[in-house]
């Protein structure tokens, strides 16, 4: 079924509400009596194509579309569903961000969402259009379904829960809603540069339970020597185990059979051999994916190939993500144990180049941290340059406000789940204490970015439901005293 994105959000009177959330209880019932009004209101923002690829930054341009056309179009589109709820409404008259509010409490709980998308892969891979909502089995699928637009509405329908259960507000409840999620984050440094932050947010661009902690993120470039014999150009983007590493010398015959010797995966393609790995987010490199250049390196130095790129590659990183060859044990009680991915290998007569993925815990001490891999790749003939670091997100797991998160949880679904920690790069850190919290359960599937691109009905509800109750619940303690943050 195709929903009709036309189709108007209906608008309630208070009915006042009894504010109870756990499955019997009224809101919830309320919550899915909208089950069709819902997937008509995310059919108006799926229609918008506001992928992030549409970028037309120009400083002349007085930024009136930071993102592109479509973008501020879904942006107002989303503004139209809050007023037709009765919130009030703030437009950044930039286009970077904008905001919805229910409440006039002083301080202020914040939601944070955005509305760019991934450009879709082609549409011939999709079921139907990807800016079309289309309704299967109950399942949502579109552009944006699951990684951003089905979350934000989720959060929009939890503050008209809110409403609707006329619950007194203690504090001012604003969403949040971003338009750079996927590149820079530039949509929240505007915001933070004219906006008071919140005292306390979350951001449902992630999974439940609550994630309390994510490991800083480092990004690197080692720079070495050249070579005459070998050339190699593998890897690709920093944050994903490579799963293909190519080689084109005179040596490929003896390569693959090194390769079979081993036990390693490979084809010819295109006049080069191609070692085969498997991919992974390097966020969970210390549990999934298989990284094809270790593999290349290894069968590169068995057929006679000397580099220290490549000795570097297949023996102090080999097969340990976290790299205690070169570092020794590298963790906190936190948020556990150093990770590394290498993600790029380039040789040729100019040098050579590895480039690496470091998630580093939380309360590791940083200046030390970086002084001793300095040293040790120094000591083994390396150059190094620093790519790019993003500080850690921490909110103790014991504060008032991720309790409140996590009683949430329970009370809607039954389950008991602790906080968690996470080696993910979360849109949560582009605002001060904000927690990754939800949209979907950590054993839902992630349809995103890929083609067909789909939620479950049923889990949209049950996220509204989740955010409206720790709407409610953060409603009960003072935000001042109920966070931390470590950067």
């Amino acid at each position: 079924m195709v929903v009709n994105e036309q189709q108007s959000v209906r608008t309630w009177s208070n009915h006042g509400l009894h504010h109870d959330f756990s499955t019997n209880g009224a809101c919830s019932h309320w919550v899915d009596a909208q089950s069709e009004t819902m997937v008509a209101a995310l059919a108006r923002l799926v229609s918008h194509p506001s992928h992030s690829s549409l970028v037309t930054m120009d400083q002349e341009s007085k930024f009136e579309a930071p993102f592109g056309q479509a973008m501020i179009d879904c942006l107002d589109e989303a503004l139209v569903l809050a007023r037709q709820f009765g919130f009030r409404t703030y437009k950044d008259p930039a286009g970077f961000y904008a905001h919805i509010e229910l409440g006039s409490g002083s301080e202020v709980v914040g939601i944070l969402c955005h509305l760019d998308v991934h450009q879709p892969d082609d549409s011939a891979h999709w079921f139907s259009s990807p800016f079309q909502l289309n309704v299967r089995n109950g399942l949502l699928y579109g552009c944006g379904t699951q990684q951003s637009k089905g979350p934000f509405i989720a959060a929009l329908f939890a503050l008209k829960a809110l409403q609707e259960s006329a619950q007194p507000l203690r504090h001012t409840i604003r969403l949040i809603i971003g338009t750079d999620a996927h590149q820079q984050w530039r949509c929240m440094e505007r915001y933070l540069a004219h906006e008071v932050a919140p005292s306390f947010s979350f951001s449902p661009t992630s999974r439940f339970p609550v994630v309390y902690a994510e490991k800083r993120l480092l990004q690197v470039s080692l720079h070495g020597p050249a070579s005459t014999d070998l050339t190699l150009a593998c890897g690709g983007a920093l944050d994903c185990v490579p799963d293909r590493a190519r080689y084109s010398g005179k040596k490929q015959k003896l390569l693959q059979k090194k390769l079979d010797a081993l036990g390693y995966l490979w084809l010819e393609e295109a006049g080069s051999t191609v070692v085969l790995g498997q991919t992974a987010s390097a966020a969970c490199c210390d549990r999934q994916g298989v990284n094809a250049i270790v593999r290349l390196c290894r069968g590169l130095q068995a057929i006679g190939y000397q580099h220290q790129a490549l000795g570097f590659c297949s023996l102090v990183v080999g097969e340990d993500p976290h790299v205690r060859a070169l570092l020794g044990d590298v963790e906190d009680e936190c948020s556990g144990k150093l990770t590394l991915n290498l993600a790029q290998l380039r040789i040729d007569k100019q040098g050579s180049r590895i480039d690496l993925d470091l998630r580093v815990p939380v309360h590791v001490d940083f200046e030390l941290f970086q002084q001793t891999l300095r040293q040790a790749v120094s000591r083994l003939g390396w150059r190094y340059q620093e790519l790019g670091h993003v500080p850690p997100l921490y909110v103790p797991a014991t504060s008032p406000a991720v309790i409140q998160l996590s009683q949430a949880y329970q009370e809607v679904t039954g389950e008991q789940r602790m906080p968690t920690v996470s080696s993910a790069v979360s849109y949560a850190r582009s605002l001060p204490n904000c927690v990754p919290f939800g949209a979907f359960l950590s054993e839902y599937p992630e349809a995103a970015p890929q083609a067909n691109e789909h939620v479950a009905l049923d889990e949209l509800l049950q996220a509204s439901k989740i955010f409206a109750c720790a709407l409610s619940r953060l409603q009960q303690i003072p935000l001042g005293i109920a966070v931390g943050r470590q950067s």
